[in-house]
């Protein structure tokens, strides 16, 4: 398991798990960064993606940090669209849900309505911390996009988007925005 990365003011609380002996000076196992409250939440998690999809969710790394709209070519935290963000250098897109297209809308409602779904996902990545979650399925798209979810207190920033109308569920939602 790979390091849990905050950003931020507070510093996170090191815990280290290990293989064997346990003790001071023992550096066997690896080390990451999470709280009690994540680890309960992870436990969760797991257990019902297991009842939901058959595969277990993982929760790779929790981030908080400010984000705005990616611009440029430097592209490190920031939105992208309602779908696709940067994170740590990496570009993921958001599994399981399918936000409107800026940069090729059908109609001028799409533009708006994609253009309305990027900014509130800068909202709610800005809102505090989320945890950058793989949930069993593809781990990259067909273009090389991480697929992932993005969840706070047990509950997916995609899945909000689809509540507000600004993005719909992938791959069952309706298939156009220009209706």
């Amino acid at each position: 398991m790979g390091d849990v990365v905050k950003f931020g003011r507070k510093r996170p609380q090191r815990m280290a798990f290990t293989r064997g002996k346990s003790g001071p000076g023992n550096r066997k196992g690896s080390s990451f960064i999470q709280s009690p409250a994540a680890s309960a939440l992870a436990a969760v998690m797991l257990a019902g993606s297991y009842m939901f999809y058959g595969q277990p969710m993982s929760v790779e790394h929790a981030v908080s940090g400010r984000f705005d709209v990616c611009q440029g070519g430097f592209r490190q935290n920031c939105v992208v669209d309602g779908d696709t963000v940067w994170l740590g250098g990496s570009k993921i897109r958001l599994s399981g849900i399918d936000a409107p297209e800026i940069s090729d809308p059908a109609c001028s409602r799409e533009a708006e309505l994609g253009h309305r779904a990027k900014w509130r996902l800068v909202e709610l990545m800005n809102e505090g911390a989320f945890d950058v979650v793989r949930d069993g399925w593809r781990d990259s798209d067909i273009y090389g996009r991480k697929l992932r979810q993005l969840h706070r207190n047990g509950r997916s920033l995609g899945s909000i988007l689809v509540e507000e109308g600004l993005a719909r569920e992938w791959p069952d939602g309706p298939e156009r925005w220009c209706a």
